[in-house]
């Protein structure tokens, strides 16, 4: 598994930007950060953002044997339908389409978008790979189990807000008995979602960490790391994660004014379990 991208919507560094953040990334050789994207395996990557190709030429990645996309939501940052081109110019993948998971608030935007407006950029790239059999869209169901990939997967609600209808969506994932739960973009869960986890125990939790050491933003629809550590402390009370539970921390924000070792400093010194502030192209290995 590998953190492909680790950054919020405008990436880091911002190029338009000089503030601390954005100088530390352009200073420090592998600082810098792509819009957030997880690869779980050779056929699974959790979001479709628009660095998906200066992430794989970054990190030399060949993605051919890609069969499924977990979407966690509709932002721009998150699903880039410019990038649905991909599959139809590959010379290699002999007409294999590409399965898109989304919610279904999500999926009835997009096919809404198709009927509607089926020229616009974009959503004219979407009509066309789903036309020509190289997408497939499929809707999920929160809290209910499927199978795809090589992974039993669970949807699991957020209260990160696109539209009046659509939350982003979470995803819990098991593998040969390893559980990895993958919270990005989240804010304070809720306690259905909590009651639906309970007792997960998970070996690895990716978690967003927008707001970093800023004190005024919606925890509605990003953490700090003051409540990063409430939903870790949470996390703990219902079972969901424990003692072994490898902890990352990822989509940072740039606005948030901490540098990525003013962050790993502030975790290491305060968090209730071990964090690790996550890089571009950090490998997961799940003990």
């Amino acid at each position: 598994m590998m953190f492909l991208g680790t950054g919020a919507s405008e990436s880091i560094p911002n190029p338009l930007c000089r503030c601390p953040v954005c100088t530390d990334a352009r200073t420090i050789s592998g600082y810098a950060r792509c819009r957030s994207m997880f690869l779980l395996d050779s056929r699974n990557l959790i979001d479709f953002g628009p660095d998906l190709f200066p992430a794989c030429h970054k990190l030399s990645l060949d993605l051919g044997d890609l069969e499924s996309v977990f979407i966690t939501h509709t932002h721009g940052d998150h699903f880039c339908l410019e990038n649905m081109d991909v599959v139809k110019y590959s010379m290699t993948r002999d007409g294999r389409p590409l399965t898109f998971y989304l919610s279904a608030a999500a999926y009835d935007l997009c096919i809404h978008a198709m009927e509607s407006s089926p020229r616009l950029p974009g959503i004219r790239n979407l009509v066309k790979a789903v036309n020509l059999g190289n997408a497939k869209l499929v809707k999920v169901v929160p809290y209910q189990w499927f199978e795809t990939s090589g992974l039993r997967v669970m949807a699991v609600e957020s209260s990160h807000t696109v539209t009046a209808e659509e939350h982003a969506i979470n995803y819990l994932f098991e593998k040969e008995g390893k559980r990895f739960l993958y919270a990005c973009d989240s804010g304070r869960y809720l306690s259905q979602a909590l009651e639906a986890l309970r007792g997960a125990q998970v070996d690895a939790l990716a978690m967003d960490c927008t707001w970093g050491l800023c004190q005024k933003y919606d925890s509605a629809r990003h953490l700090n790391c003051e409540d990063f550590c409430l939903q870790l402390k949470q996390f703990e009370q219902y079972g969901i994660l424990g003692c072994k539970t490898q902890v990352y921390a990822t989509h940072v924000n740039h606005k948030q004014g901490a540098t990525h070792a003013q962050l790993q400093h502030w975790f290491d010194g305060n968090s209730p379990f071990p964090v690790t502030v996550a890089m571009d192209g950090m490998r997961v290995e799940l003990q």
